[in-house]
């Protein structure tokens, strides 16, 4: 009954803010996720070591298995069977470890930073997919919507042709054309259907759930900030920050590492027991690293370069992208905006071929144009309005302003409304 009810909660239907939201939580931002958390634990592990003591146990056993005599200068000694066996145990404390604590440490936390803000920038890409992917099934819904409109219209029109052809005052070549007119009519709802039932899996996908998801509610966006810093900025920052930490470490490594040690050590032979304990401070010094420091310097300053010039390309990237998400937001409610006007237009026209077609002054195949037109700018402005939600979403994306973390409530449009009147979406 349990595995029951969560499945049946799973499968119940998202709203355009639930689609953000639980699209931000998808598998490949949890991915994302799990990376930045690996580079944080990767961090703690290089402060720990510059910081920390190293606890460390060895234990040894020697010995002889059969008499033999070791040449020595001044004769022949006989070695006796035996045994040695002894247990040491040895801490070492960092006392000033340089390339740990001012180049290691620094450039770790600095990867870990970029880690997480590639994470929030998965999370914004992921949110954006969800909302496509419900936008997408919206849109099926609203061609089924006018498809289904066209079919109930022609469905009476051939049931009127067909009395009039009984009485003699229609002819059947019409019938026929309606009837041709409605069954390509029907096979697009069929494919109509079709589609939607790989749209509601693929919105089933993008929030990181099996099987078709169905979609709720109206299609309004939350509100988003105003401003916002896109992450990827962020985390150019710390890896270029990082680079720079690993291109002064080649230098740092020429400072010497100071550490305190002490060591217990047991022993057991066959003659005797003994314990003894020793400790100091230690002192290692590194000149000439097989040559190895230059190269890496020069490596450091490459990479800080390259990422550099992709903080350069990023920042014109964003001005590209913003400017493509406004204009279409801008061509979305234009269109929008135009279509309602020649839905109006498409509908009187209808009207006045309905006229002309009783009088016998229109042929069917120009009645039958203009039911098609209606339906076509019914199914404009329906897919208008949703295109404009969707350079709406593209627009937040562009600027770093979708924070799905923070959905709150339903927007309207700048210029008005923008989920469509007189149709679903």
């Amino acid at each position: 009954m349990i595995v029951l009810f969560t499945v049946a909660l799973l499968a119940a239907p998202v709203s355009l803010p639930e689609a953000l939201a639980r699209g931000a939580d998808a598998p490949g931002a949890q991915a994302a996720d799990h990376r930045a958390e690996a580079a944080a634990a990767a961090a703690r592990a290089t402060g720990r070591a510059a910081l920390l003591p190293v606890v460390g146990v060895q234990a040894r056993l020697d010995g002889v298995h059969e008499p033999r005599a070791v040449t020595t200068p001044v004769g022949a000694l006989a070695v006796e069977p035996g045994r040695t066996l002894a247990v040491g145990l040895e801490v070492r404390q960092p006392l000033f470890d340089p390339a740990g604590l001012l180049y290691a440490t620094p450039a770790a936390e600095a990867d870990a930073r970029a880690a997480r803000h590639g994470a929030a920038r998965a999370r914004q890409i992921h949110a954006a997919l969800a909302a496509d992917a419900w936008l997408g099934v919206k849109a099926v819904d609203a061609r089924q919507a006018t498809a289904a409109s066209y079919v109930a219209s022609l469905k009476a029109r051939r049931d009127q042709l067909a009395a009039l052809v009984g009485e003699g005052v229609a002819l059947r070549a019409d019938l026929l054309r309606v009837e041709l007119a409605l069954s390509q009519a029907e096979e697009e709802v069929r494919g109509l259907a079709r589609q939607r039932a790989v749209a509601t899996r693929q919105l089933g996908r993008a929030i990181g759930q099996d099987g078709p998801v169905e979609v709720a509610g109206d299609a309004r966006l939350p509100t988003f900030p105003a401003t916002a810093e896109r992450p990827e900025i962020a985390a150019l920052a710390a890896r270029i920050e990082a680079t720079g930490h690993r291109e002064d470490a080649a230098l740092g490594e020429l400072l010497p590492r100071l550490e305190a040690y002490g060591r217990y050590t047991a022993a057991s032979t066959d003659l005797e027991d003994r314990a003894w304990l020793e400790g100091g401070v230690a002192l290692t010094w590194i000149p000439l690293a097989a040559g190895t420091r230059g190269p890496r310097e020069d490596a450091a300053q490459a990479e800080g370069r390259a990422l550099r010039a992709e903080a350069a390309d990023l920042a014109r990237a964003i001005a590209t992208e913003r400017a493509a998400a406004e204009a279409a937001l801008a061509d979305a409610l234009d269109q929008q905006a135009v279509a309602a006007e020649a839905i109006v237009e498409a509908e009187e026209s209808l009207r006045l071929e309905q006229a002309r077609y009783d009088d016998a002054r229109a042929t069917l195949t120009e009645l039958l144009a203009a039911e098609a037109t209606i339906r076509d700018r019914r199914t404009r402005l329906a897919l208008a309005g949703l295109a404009a939600i969707r350079a709406q979403v593209q627009l937040a994306l562009a600027t770093g302003a979708l924070q799905p973390d923070d959905l709150q409530g339903g927007s309207a449009d700048p210029r008005g409304k923008i989920a469509p009147e007189g149709g679903e979406g």
